[in-house]
């Protein structure tokens, strides 16, 4: 920059220097106010790439890989897209035969649960409570956050629902006597 330059108070070049677009000086204060927009657009633009080079996939209901639920025993779990293990979108289905009880526990991610069939039973609390468990109808949608401790159990016949989340997530029990994997 030439000896002869001057700021203004916001240190912006009022003499000795071109502007933006000039003989090619850079200007500062335009860099950084474009930095934020900038890393929006890479961060918009990378999943979608992502995406794009990901094929369609589709499952009929018959073709889902039931395998055991560890943390409520008698139940199953089927992962229908992603991994729940890894971090991104993920979509399981959990089957819940007649009498079985899943304690109270919570996860670290937001989860979005759809009744697929039966009636889905689920109560909020740090401990299991039949009197707190709320039932939803096929198509029902049930929104729990991260950290929310809830249960479930199945009252009244199987059901079955899907959940969508963002992994990696994990299942913890409120208290470790409740949890059957130990």
């Amino acid at each position: 920059m030439p000896a002869d330059s001057k700021f203004s108070r916001d240190g912006d070049v009022v003499s000795g220097s071109p502007r933006p677009g000039g003989s090619g000086a850079w200007h500062v204060r335009g860099f950084l106010a474009a930095l934020p927009l900038g890393i929006c657009l890479i961060t918009l633009c990378v999943p979608t790439t992502l995406r794009a080079q990901q094929a369609p996939v589709s499952y009929l209901p018959e073709e889902l890989r039931w395998g055991v639920n560890a943390a409520a025993p008698g139940a199953q779990t089927a992962v229908v897209l992603g991994n729940p293990t890894r971090r991104g979108p993920f979509t399981t289905r959990v089957r819940m035969p007649s009498s079985v009880v899943f304690n109270a526990h919570y996860h670290p991610d937001d989860r979005v649960y759809t009744v697929i069939s039966g009636i889905f039973y689920i109560g909020f609390g740090s401990v299991y409570d039949p009197a707190k468990l709320q039932a939803y109808p096929p198509g029902a949608v049930v929104f729990v956050p991260g950290g929310a401790a809830h249960f479930h159990g199945a009252l009244r016949g199987e059901w079955i629902v899907q959940i969508n989340g963002i992994g990696p997530t994990s299942v913890t029990f409120v208290r470790e006597s409740d949890d059957p994997r130990l």
